[in-house]
Order: C-alpha cells, then structure tokens, then sequence
C-alpha cells in the first residue's frame, strides 16, 4: 500500500511538468501548421501545393484504386427535384422544409465531390458536373 502511495506522489508531483511539456508540444505544432498553411483559408481541405503530388498519386495504380470508391460516376446523375415551397405551421410545412433541406444538402454535397474529383483528376468531366450541380444549388437559393 505504500508503494501505491509513493507511485502517486511521484505521479501527482510530475503531472504539473507534463502539462506543462503539453502545452508547449501543441504550442510548437500550432505553430508548425500555421506556418503551413500560412495564406490560406483556415478551413482550406487541400492547399494549392498539395495539388500536384495528391494528382500524381491518384494517377498511380495505388491511388487510383483507392480512389476509385469516392470519386461519383459521371453518369449525368439527375438532378435533385426541386421540393414545393414550404407552407408555415403546419406538420405538412414542416415536411416539405425538410424535403426543401435535404434536396439542397444533397446538391451541395454532390457538387463538392464533383469538384474534389476533378481537383483531383483534373478531368474536366467532373468540373462540368460540379457546375451543373452548383447551378442548380444557386438556383434554389435565389427561388427560380
């Protein structure tokens, strides 16, 4: 039971330097990736200079494959039908809101597949698409 005791001061008694340690590992990571991504968007997934070594890797028979499964087909998907407008209060209203949000989820996310397969293959396939997608998304938005 002493032994325990002694384990937990000499454990209690180094936590206060390994936060410290801690604090200056994320301190110096924070910093590492700052200066990473310095200039560009705080939420940017692919940086332009990622670009050419991520296409030459898709091009590879390795990245090909695993790449495979999340580019979309081009087959000219049909569009998300647009939803009718929804009517306030109403259990009815509240269902075509939902329909309403969902088919504007499922546009903006199929365009920005589209998108990253084309930023990724740089087959302007898919960068048609992803404006086609787009421009419907944009459509619903501004209600034409």
């Amino acid at each position: 039971m002493g032994q325990v005791l002694a384990g937990l001061l000499v454990f209690a008694m180094a936590c206060p330097v390994l936060a410290h340690a801690d604090t200056e590992l994320v301190a110096a990571r924070a910093a590492e990736l700052t200066g990473k991504i310095a200039d560009h968007h705080p939420r940017l997934l692919i940086r332009p200079a990622d670009l050419p070594l991520l296409r030459a890797f898709f091009k590879e028979p390795v990245g090909a494959a695993l790449g495979r499964p999340v580019l979309l087909p081009l087959d000219s998907r049909r569009l998300t039908p647009e939803p009718a407008p929804a009517r306030n209060d109403s259990a009815e209203g509240t269902r075509q809101w939902r329909s309403g949000w969902k088919a504007a989820d499922e546009a903006g996310s199929t365009a920005l597949r589209y998108a990253l397969a084309w930023l990724l293959t740089e087959n302007h396939a898919y960068g048609r698409e992803a404006a086609r997608w787009l421009m419907q998304r944009a459509s619903k938005a501004r209600g034409h």
